[in-house]
């Protein structure tokens, strides 16, 4: 077996580590580890030491290291490591300089064996706490996509368009993009020869997972030339052979809208959508939800209020069942609360409101440990904020203030951004737009303190990029896609996020 450092700094090593893995039947596999590095870093600078890790994923006791420290430097590799009776396993890279110190590291999430039997795995090998390049990008420039991840193999890329560096709208993108986390590689997303489009494309869609081979996509619209037409019916857009993209029953009417949310309701195997703007810019206060096994839409009930541009985060118990979903700020009715919580996955809302609130819209919001969300961001009365809220599901009832004091928990105030748990602690608000409109160059780490959020530092992307989304993958590093910025118009570019410890 033999694998390829990949990237403008990879070619220096063609590393063969060979990790040979024995599972509880007596299978012998053989398979491959590619470093991938980033085009803009050189992560073997300095080091004078590599040590690989690889652990038993059921049993963290186990576990078998080689150290590689050659005199002629890492040009090439050619290493070996045996294994028994690893059926699953957890491979960790890690790049030491003279001092011991970590200088880059990567890693793998779980691993099975007989999956890859013959072939290669990747781990993103970069300098922690960075942000770079990878040797990858989008199959054309997208500017307001959607990612979703339905397994831990599969991220599908979802609609998009062209721009301007004016920002003008071009035709939106009907190909569907596929990233794959265990190889770290991007492609279309193919049925046989024929790449899978949605109709002329989407933008303004919502996307959510609807189980773990299926992603809903609903709402939106498509432009090509002249032409714009509203997307009506939810697609489903499954990895099944016999079907690829299918259309949902209608077992209500649906409203073609944009500005709405769509969450998974996880183990319900089901998706809430709520709100929006209709074709007239009218909000919308209705709710539907599909479920997995029936692929047909039902009358949820409706918001409190219409609004369109909100957040929408369900909260779950240990168990993954579903307590709650936060609807949160959004364009409204001057009477309309600044937030409603859906008790249960589908249930009536209690109205929240917060002290001296107005509308906020353009903000974004995580789930975090222990029933609570975390809102960043956003705008209030046109300029942008650094005020955080955090929203606690023990206090829905009354019994106590949900929503605690607003704080300023973001160095830069901005709106439109992306903001993502990377670790139960650690949160990451990516790009948007600042006090001055122009798109962002910058992600902000921040610390979940229990009552606040709190600024840890900032880290440079690659671009300034506002439009864009952002996944965690498997392996605990940030994928940051797409988007648009006044220097180049719509971006192709991809970035990723190396904690490579947890903050602070």
């Amino acid at each position: 077996m033999s694998a390829m450092h990949r990237g403008l700094f990879g070619v220096l090593a063609a590393a063969a580590i060979l990790l040979a893995a024995a599972c509880d039947e007596g299978n012998d596999y053989a398979i491959g580890m590619e470093l991938v590095s980033p085009v803009d870093q050189d992560p073997f600078q300095g080091l004078s030491k590599l040590v690989f890790t690889v652990a038993d994923a059921n049993d963290a006791e186990s576990q078998d290291v080689l150290e590689y420290n050659p005199s002629e430097g890492f040009s090439s590799l050619d290493v070996s490591l045996d294994l028994d009776y690893y059926a699953e396993f957890v491979a960790e890279a890690k790049g030491l300089g003279v001092e011991g110190e970590t200088v880059a590291c990567g890693r793998t999430p779980r691993i099975t064996a007989s999956l890859y039997d013959g072939a290669s795995f990747a781990v993103w090998f970069s300098r922690p706490a960075t942000i770079a390049r990878p040797p990858f990008a989008l199959d054309r420039p997208r500017a307001g996509l959607r990612l979703a991840m339905p397994n831990e193999a599969d991220v599908v890329i979802v609609g998009g368009e062209a721009r301007d560096k004016d920002g003008a709208p071009h035709d939106t993108v009907p190909a569907v993009g596929y990233l794959s986390p265990p190889t770290l590689t991007m492609d279309l997303l193919k049925r046989g020869e024929d790449t899978v489009v949605v109709g002329a494309g989407l933008v303004g869609c919502a996307a959510a997972v609807l189980d773990s081979q299926s992603v809903l996509a609903v709402g939106g619209y498509a432009r090509s030339g002249e032409q714009t037409t509203w997307q009506k019916t939810p697609l489903v857009l499954s990895s099944a052979d016999e079907e690829i993209v299918t259309a949902v029953e209608l077992g209500v009417a649906f409203t073609p809208r944009v500005g709405h949310q769509a969450v998974s309701l996880g183990e319900a195997l089901a998706v809430l959508v709520c709100g929006g703007e209709d074709e007239r810019n009218q909000a919308l206060d209705d709710c539907v939800r599909i479920d997995a096994g029936a692929r047909k839409l039902t009358r949820a009930e409706p918001l409190i209020a219409p609004r369109a541009g909100h957040t929408q985060t369900a909260l779950f118990d240990d168990d993954l069942n579903p307590v709650g979903v936060l609807v949160a700020g959004g364009q409204q009715t001057a009477d309309a609360p600044f937030a409603e919580w859906r008790s249960g996955d589908d249930g009536a809302s209690i109205p929240l409101d917060v002290e001296a609130a107005p509308a906020l819209v353009g903000h974004a919001a995580v789930a975090l440990d222990d029933g609570r969300v975390l809102i960043a961001g956003g705008r209030f009365g046109g300029a942008p904020t650094d005020r955080c809220w955090i929203f606690d599901s023990l206090c829905a009832d009354g019994s106590c203030d949900a929503f605690g004091k607003p704080h300023a928990c973001l160095t830069t105030p901005r709106s439109g951004h992306t903001l993502t748990a990377v670790t139960s602690k650690t949160l990451v608000a990516c790009g948007g737009e600042g006090p001055e409109g122009s798109a962002l160059a910058d992600c902000e780490v921040l610390e979940d303190r229990g009552d606040e959020a709190r600024f840890v530092v900032a880290l440079p992307m690659t671009r300034a990029r506002t439009g864009h989304d952002a996944i965690r993958l498997p392996d605990g590093t940030l994928l940051i896609a797409g988007g648009f910025n006044e220097a180049e118009g719509a971006l192709d570019a991809v970035d990723i996020l190396n904690p490579g410890r947890d903050w602070p």
